[in-house]
């Protein structure tokens, strides 16, 4: 079984804050598991806590001490297709104008933006 690098103190408070602060329940678990793995607790211990599979933790640790990552490689970096110019033209137009549904504003961009 492989053994992961341990914390230092600082890396921990710093994980702490972090795990405060974030609204992404995903990043919630990865973080935990980093810290429980730096208490002491198994992979076992630690998946059946998180109701993960034992390899998702293994995962999680092995991002975290290779990349430091603690987020997916995918999503969270989408652009969107509107240019700044676009998209505060857009924001202008929807503080004025209601919609029903967002389709309608899918229908709106296209004819205006």
């Amino acid at each position: 079984m492989k053994k992961y690098p341990e914390i230092s103190v600082e890396e921990r408070n710093a994980l702490l804050k972090q795990h405060k602060a974030s609204r992404d329940g995903h990043q919630r678990d990865r973080i935990k598991a980093v810290l429980c793995y730096s208490k002491g607790s198994t992979i076992q211990q630690i998946a059946d806590h998180l109701l993960v599979n034992d390899q998702t933790v293994r995962n999680h640790l092995a991002l975290y001490h290779s990349e430091k990552r603690l987020k997916k490689a995918s999503g969270g970096n989408y652009q969107g297709k509107l240019t700044a110019e676009q998209t505060q033209e857009l924001s202008t137009h929807l503080s004025t104008h209601t919609y029903a549904n967002t389709q309608q504003i899918q229908v709106y961009i296209p004819v205006r933006i």
